[in-house]
């Protein structure tokens, strides 16, 4: 046919498998069963036989699943808007390893198990507008960093009790900063204002 077709109606069946074919008489895009009943959308490359597919899945939940035989790319003029309060990286066994997830405006980058790696070719640049950055433990803040407007830049303990060691590569204390205002230099845990190395501790300049 040179002309377009149009179909109007409340139902339009296609038995088996729909395909709509260019000028050429070659398959672009293709409807059809997949298995199990599932239902699938295949599109098929310039020049090629190979298909990329949108299927659902066996779950009774009826996921989507997109698969190419090459890659999933995006347009580079577009952004990519996902609707949702989580996103799930799995593996072929189904097992997730990373969760990239939202809570009210607070966002999160969470691994089930191992290490997060974070690798760049060039800097890595954390950049906060409150200038604060905070290390937690198991959901508790233990550690800021506060990039002040103003004088001085700030390293803080935020865990009553705990203080800050600084260490060398052998895992020697070089700096150690003890809550009430008592530091030690080469050595452990200082005993007085300012205390060095094995030298008689220093006490208010004394």
């Amino acid at each position: 046919l040179s002309s377009s077709l149009e179909l109007a109606g409340r139902n339009v069946k296609i038995h088996e498998t729909g395909m709509v074919l260019n000028a050429g008489n070659t398959t672009v895009l293709e409807m059809r069963e997949y298995s199990s009943n599932r239902g699938q959308i295949c599109f098929y490359p310039a020049g090629g036989t190979s298909k990329n597919r949108i299927y659902a899945s066996t779950e009774a939940s009826a996921n989507m699943v997109m698969h190419a035989d090459a890659k999933i790319l995006l347009d580079p003029d577009e952004t990519l808007d996902i609707q949702s309060t989580g996103v799930l990286f799995k593996d072929t066994g189904g097992n997730t390893h990373l969760t990239v997830a939202e809570t009210g405006t607070n966002g999160s980058l969470l691994t089930s198990a191992g290490i997060l790696r974070i690798d760049s070719g060039d800097d890595i640049n954390l950049d906060a507008n409150t200038g604060l950055i905070n290390i937690q433990y198991a959901g508790t803040e233990a550690i800021r960093f506060n990039a002040a407007a103003s004088n001085p830049n700030i390293i803080q303990s935020k865990r009553d009790g705990y203080d800050i060691d600084f260490r060398d590569y052998d895992n020697l204390s070089s700096l150690y900063l003890k809550q009430g205002q008592k530091v030690g230099i080469g050595n452990g845990v200082p005993v007085a204002s300012l205390h060095v190395s094995s030298a008689k501790p220093l006490n208010n300049g004394q």
